[in-house]
């Protein structure tokens, strides 16, 4: 999820435990309503999908295990970066790397219809880089 093209959250829904899990790395507690109304819109638009007709045929529409809405949204778990010596354990956490990994396995992905220009404009942010550094170097 994205709240003002600024920041990424992660809303994942678990069918087993019949939960609705919001991870967040950047914990604002203003922009907190926001981010549960985007959620709980977008449960019902994942919901819409799962009940329509054309999805399965060999399911019944409504039944209670499609029914995501009647799930219970857990309060935001924030991640947080590690720190050596810190052990916050009501908080989960990660390294830049795992972050990093996250990112290229969402970005590589067979699913991932814009692959292809996210490749080109990661090269190209690259080069332009790379072209910054060399000028500040040749200074």
């Amino acid at each position: 999820m994205n709240d003002m093209c600024k920041h990424w959250y992660l809303m994942v829904v678990d069918f087993v435990e019949k939960k609705i899990v919001w991870l967040d790395s950047l914990h604002y507690a203003e922009r907190d309503d926001f981010r549960r109304r985007a959620i709980l819109q977008m449960v019902i638009i994942l919901e819409e999908i799962l009940v329509h007709k054309s999805y399965n045929d060999n399911i019944t529409p409504c039944s209670p295990e499609r029914m995501i809405s009647n799930f219970s949204l857990c309060k935001p778990r924030h991640i947080q970066q590690q720190r050596p010596g810190s052990h916050d354990y009501g908080h989960i956490t990660v390294n830049t790397a795992t972050r990093m990994k996250l990112a290229i396995h969402l970005v590589k992905s067979k699913n991932n219809l814009m692959y292809d220009d996210v490749l080109s404009k990661a090269a190209a942010y690259w080069r332009e880089e790379v072209h910054k550094r060399d000028f500040l170097v040749s200074c």
